[in-house]
């Protein structure tokens, strides 16, 4: 594809890099014109997203980095605790888990992100795949 067409609907783009006609279609539905994240004007390659290319790849990279952390904390819990047998062991586990993030959320005062609750977030998010993984076995 030409990069000077629009990639959703094949028309020519504008000196501003912008396709009249899907502006004109995005301001009648009042789909969001700019990235949710960085408040770019790159509208055409957020159309489905909402975010743009470039926020899409800082969270992708960010992705792979949380899914190294459970995978770690996976290792880690597998080691230490029995698989998960049945849905409801599983639940209590998570549950138990949860109400961890709750009281380290709780306790923090400000609107950040601490290492405490960086931890048990990691410990429900893991403990979530392990439900899957366990009980999908069974």
């Amino acid at each position: 594809m030409n990069p000077e067409t629009c990639p959703y609907c094949g028309g020519e783009l504008d000196r501003h890099h912008t396709c009249p006609k899907c502006v004109q279609e995005d301001s009648v539905t009042g789909i969001n014109q700019t990235c949710a994240a960085c408040d770019q004007t790159q509208w055409y390659a957020e159309r489905h997203h909402n975010t743009c290319s470039c926020c899409r790849e800082w969270k992708r990279r960010r992705f792979d980095e949380v899914v190294a952390l459970l995978w770690q904390e996976l290792l880690r819990a597998e080691a230490k605790h029995a698989p998960m047998v049945t849905p409801h062991h599983g639940l209590s586990v998570i549950r138990g888990e949860f109400r961890e993030l709750e009281t380290e959320v709780d306790r923090e005062k400000s609107d950040r992100m601490n290492p405490d609750m960086k931890r048990e977030a990691i410990h429900v998010a893991t403990m979530g795949v392990r439900f899957l993984m366990d009980l999908e076995k069974s």
